[in-house]
């Protein structure tokens, strides 16, 4: 249960409050015991907990930040990334873009794994529909135009057609070629050069988009400009797509991408063995399946670290979810099976794992300011660029109606027969 006290405001915004109800610790068997606990309501369907325990085993605090979404309010989920896929930046960053954009940045926190070295996420991203990155190994979560969960592993099947070739797998879309690997489709998003930023030997097939975008369950159409065989970066244009693939790869791929030659058609879809992926609009790819079924699955990692995680409830709400870590008398973290108990605690049946770590990073406009606000205190000491990051946004143009008012204090607490001072955002 959450502390709560009854505010009353009288017209000089002066009150007098009486003592608090005195409430039983609440106890969380994956934390410890409770120190602070505090929810506040950010906007209509999004309550921030901010939650302190201290574990007597370990004989250290946990500090816990997350939102609890709930679908059907006028907030929405959205992918946040760089001004490409590979491209960093960090949430506050990602804030700031939106915010510059006339949106109110109701929270956000980090997301997936990447490759540490060019940036490319491991899993799956998805922005205004479009799917910008992926492979077929990773869970993921993705959202609704509705702003409605699918969390799962997507496990998409991606394909090329050509009418005389016959139709081959694409084993990813905007990762980096790789030897011994399969046929990767390359768009303008890829890299902020806008190239395929390779420079080993393959084979690329350039192509001109007639139809389409690449989206799972739609369907993009491409004419083929020109077959390479290349040993540097290819320019990529905004109207453009390129099918490429190693030299050391599979002879059948190669084959394919060298059978073509100008003016052919070539038809790539991706869907999904489960059709609610054809209706997501934003998503975001995780490395760890936590919790099933409600249940903690087995062989977790047990090293504690920051750690960010997001889970569903069986009413569809969402739990967008960090702890600090590596932080003695702050927070010491948690390892990923504890985070799959605590997440599990939270009444969450589907939990993912996202990037923790230096990574970990919340961020929310809380309800007596305009802007957005660093929540938690990242292990680096500063906040780290990652390569996306989920947001939830709303509408932040003012509509001249007020709507209804916010009290804030400084103080957290409040004394029996102790006058304190508020302040009212509208």
């Amino acid at each position: 249960m959450k502390k709560a006290t009854a505010l009353f405001l009288t017209l000089a915004l002066l009150v007098t409050l009486w003592p608090a109800r005195a409430l039983a610790a609440n106890e969380s068997d994956a934390y410890g015991s409770e120190v602070w606990l505090q929810d506040t309501e950010l906007q209509r369907g999004a309550v921030l907990s901010d939650n302190m325990y201290w574990s007597e085993y370990y004989q250290q605090l946990r500090h816990e930040y997350f939102v609890t979404y709930t679908p059907g309010y006028d907030v929405r989920p959205a992918v946040a990334y760089g001004a490409a896929v590979c491209d960093r930046l960090t949430g506050g960053a990602a804030a700031e873009a939106f915010e510059a954009q006339g949106y109110r940045v109701v929270a956000g926190i980090n997301g997936d794994f990447y490759d540490v070295s060019t940036g490319w996420p491991l899993g799956l991203v998805v922005s205004g529909g479009e799917l910008l990155s992926a492979s077929g190994e990773y869970y993921a979560i993705g959202f609704r135009a509705d702003g409605s969960a699918v969390v799962g592993l997507p496990a998409l099947q991606m394909y090329a057609a050509h009418a005389g070739l016959g139709t081959y797998a694409v084993s990813s879309i905007n990762k980096p070629r790789v030897e011994n690997g399969g046929i990767t489709l390359m768009t303008y998003d890829f890299r902020t050069d806008h190239t395929t930023g390779t420079t080993t030997p393959g084979v690329s097939v350039i192509t001109t988009v007639v139809s389409g975008r690449p989206s799972i369950g739609g369907e993009l159409v491409l004419m083929v400009e020109e077959v390479v065989e290349d040993t540097a970066a290819l320019p990529i244009r905004e109207d453009q797509v390129i099918l490429t693939s190693s030299q050391a790869g599979y002879e059948m791929n190669l084959a394919f991408l060298r059978g073509m030659v100008p003016g052919d058609e070539i038809v790539f879809t991706a869907t999904a063995a489960d059709p609610s992926w054809n209706e997501v609009t934003e998503a975001i790819g995780a490395m760890y399946l936590l919790v099933m079924g409600g249940q903690v699955v087995d062989g977790l990692d047990t090293a504690y670290a920051p750690r960010t995680a997001v889970g569903v409830k069986d009413n569809g709400d969402v739990v967008f979810y960090t702890v600090d870590g590596r932080q003695t008398g702050h927070s010491m973290g948690a390892s990923l099976k504890v985070l799959a108990q605590r997440m599990a605690e939270l009444g969450c049946t589907t939990v993912l794992g996202l990037d923790g770590g230096g990574s970990t990073t919340a961020v929310a406009s809380l309800p007596a300011y305009r802007h957005y606000s660093l929540l938690n205190s990242p292990s680096d000491k500063t906040q780290r660029k990652v390569t996306n990051h989920l947001f939830l946004l709303s509408e932040g143009l003012p509509t001249g109606q007020a709507d209804h008012i916010y009290l804030h204090t400084s103080a957290p607490f409040v004394l029996p027969g102790h006058t304190v001072q508020l302040r009212a955002n509208l």
